[in-house]
């Protein structure tokens, strides 16, 4: 009988044990959606003050009667505000990647004629930058299960990465076999040093970019949107090539 006791007394200890896990879980899941409900209410309201201040800037510049040592103060100033635009727009991308009730739509993609789409709407930065870009991409049809907005954002993302950090050359390949189908971004530095390739993909990290500021967010939004679809990306530095690589199985 009493053997019997302490087995019931030791399943009641765990039955309540259970209880209180999935309530933990449960309160630390709303928490985390409140959070990234009011990060996204932020951003979206912070955007548009920004986008005002910045026309009213740049209307002051067009109208000409500042002298040239304010147009350099007001050249700072719109420069400024672009870069908490670039912050606030990043921040609205992380909330939307860390959200964990986000429904995504999958799907079949030809992600040959979304990555060629993307890749023409970047022919103005590479002629004015100069750089060398090789793009061996499929005429045919690849077919991949995606979701096409979300597989756009991460090659942006990619492009935007490789803008920054680019010394002279980027290249974008598109490859399959018969486990799925890789994407390899890859472009030049100066020195394998110059990014730290076990945080690439941190929130916040930002190697040695000389052209442009950036938030350091997005390939660790890169990362987060490629969870949500199930797929994986990776990163390599060697020999002054920094890649990387989304594949979709």
């Amino acid at each position: 009988v009493l053997f019997s006791i302490l087995g019931e007394c030791a399943l009641a200890l765990e039955s309540l044990h259970n209880a209180a896990e999935k309530e933990k879980a449960a309160v630390l899941a709303k928490n985390e959606q409140l959070r990234a409900n009011l990060l996204r209410s932020i951003s979206h309201d912070f955007r548009t003050p920004l986008t005002a201040v910045k026309g009213y800037l740049q209307l002051m510049k067009k109208g000409g009667r500042i002298d040239d040592r304010d147009m350099e103060y007001l050249d700072i100033a719109i420069a400024k505000t672009e870069y908490l635009r670039v912050l606030s727009d990043a921040f609205f991308e992380v909330s939307y990647a860390e959200a964990k009730d986000e429904a995504i739509d999958i799907r079949n993609i030809d992600v040959a004629r979304t990555l060629t789409a993307l890749v023409l709407e970047q022919y103005e930065w590479i002629q004015e930058s100069g750089i060398q870009a090789a793009f061996d991409i499929p005429e045919s049809v690849v077919w991949v299960q995606s979701n096409e907005k979300v597989l756009n954002r991460i090659f942006t993302n990619f492009f935007s990465n490789a803008r920054k950090y680019a010394d002279t050359r980027i290249s974008v390949c598109l490859q399959q076999d018969a486990d799925g189908v890789s994407i390899t971004f890859t472009n030049d530095i100066e020195a394998d040093n110059e990014i730290d390739i076990d945080h690439v993909f941190d929130a916040f990290y930002r190697g040695n970019s000389r052209r442009e500021e950036g938030a350091g967010l997005g390939l660790y939004v890169v990362k987060c949107l490629a969870d949500k679809l199930g797929h994986v990306v990776s990163a390599e530095v060697k020999d002054k090539q920094f890649s990387v690589m989304l594949r979709i199985k």
